[in-house]
């Protein structure tokens, strides 16, 4: 009997985690109160591969692990958002604004 199985009947929710979304545990979903994001298990482990983890490996991951790489992962799409706003600002500078942003980031 599986996760999915062990619903009562008629409810749509896993006995044990709460879930209306079978074959999917409870911490890869928001916290109540939070704005719940629909990524799931399913957008963590595309990330995970997105930043060169193998499907394998994924699997034998522990929650800390996969906790331990998202927030990399995530610190990581902070580093390049601010690069390319960085790019963005100084590609439409005159010379002399170009200049001043390159000596203020050397």
């Amino acid at each position: 009997m599986g996760l999915a199985d062990s619903a009562p009947p008629g409810t749509g929710r896993c006995r044990t985690y709460g879930s209306r979304h079978s074959g999917e545990f409870q911490f890869f979903r928001s916290s109540p109160g939070k704005r719940e994001r629909r990524d799931g298990w399913g957008g963590a482990v595309q990330k995970l591969i997105s930043a060169g983890h193998s499907l394998e490996a994924i699997s034998s991951y522990t929650l800390e692990q996969i906790n331990l790489f998202m927030a990399e992962i995530g610190e990581s799409e902070k580093e390049s958002a601010k690069l390319a706003l960085i790019v963005a600002r100084a590609s439409r500078a005159d010379k002399e604004g170009f200049k001043a942003m390159l000596k203020e980031f050397s």
